[in-house]
């Protein structure tokens, strides 16, 4: 081929490469990474080379611009959230007094007013790790016995600064996912009055690993929480669990490994 139709080539195959490239990152989930060459170092491969080098470049600027959004504790912003959900029927989304609206009209009201339904959990929120609490993401399923399941995730500022890191050298966003379950394995039992009780508890379990986490790293938020309620349908009683991701920055490598025994020591002091 040659010369100057090589180059033409070349030139054309890169911002095809490069969309390529960006699609699968785009399409990775935070902790997640892609084998370019399948692991195999030594093929003399320069084109996959290039476009490793470019998608490590990109991966690296979503990861910092992600921890720069977890770490911004002046605002409000959906990658630092707790989910929450909740069952509702038309009347819980109406004011007191408010006439109750015709039926036809009643998945259009729910689904206006479901953020809001989902704001009684901030209470308990704001309570224990948050001066501030708002619904990030909703959504609205509708039963066929009438009932509304709603779903959310509640964004929240931290009542706790993060703190800042004692590490020296060049810090990398680390995370630690944990089921706090502090001696509870399978989850926190209790009635189904007891389900806000024990989201409370986790919610305090998370702000207790976090300043264990600070007293060695200096820095620790929690970024997310995620919530599951399982009902056991022999019993009649209801088991909560939840799957939190702590945030740090630390040394690559060493800090990840320093969060996890951390948290885990808090864990069984507990």
């Amino acid at each position: 081929m040659n010369g100057w139709r090589l180059a033409v080539f070349l030139i054309g195959a890169i911002p095809f490469a490069l969309s390529m490239g960006f699609g699968l990152v785009m399409t990775m989930g935070m902790n997640e990474t892609i084998a370019i060459v399948d692991g195999k170092e030594d093929v003399d491969t320069p084109g996959l080379n290039i476009i490793g080098s470019v998608l490590g470049k990109i991966t690296e600027l979503r990861e910092n611009a992600h921890a720069d959004r977890v770490f911004n504790t002046t605002e409000l912003t959906q990658r630092r959230a707790i989910s929450y959900s909740r069952s509702i029927t038309i009347e819980d989304v109406l004011a007191e007094g408010e006439a109750m609206p015709d039926p036809s009209l009643h998945d259009l009201y729910v689904t206006a007013r479901a953020a809001r339904a989902l704001t009684v959990e901030c209470p308990a929120i704001l309570a224990t790790l948050a001066t501030s609490c708002k619904p990030a993401e909703v959504r609205v399923d509708k039963r066929d016995n009438g009932m509304f399941d709603i779903s959310g995730m509640l964004a929240f500022t931290p009542s706790t600064p993060p703190g800042t890191p004692t590490a020296e050298g060049e810090l990398v966003y680390t995370v630690h996912r944990t089921s706090l379950d502090f001696g509870d394995a399978n989850g926190i039992e209790t009635t189904e009055d007891g389900i806000s009780a024990a989201r409370a508890e986790y919610y305090a379990r998370a702000e207790q690993a976090c300043e264990a986490v600070r007293k060695t790293m200096g820095m620790c938020l929690i970024e997310e929480m995620k919530f599951k309620v399982r009902k056991d349908r022999r019993s009649e009683m209801y088991r909560v669990s939840v799957e939190a991701k702590l945030s740090s920055m630390g040394v690559q490598g060493a800090s990840q490994g320093k969060f996890a025994d951390i948290v885990e020591r808090i864990e069984k002091r507990l």
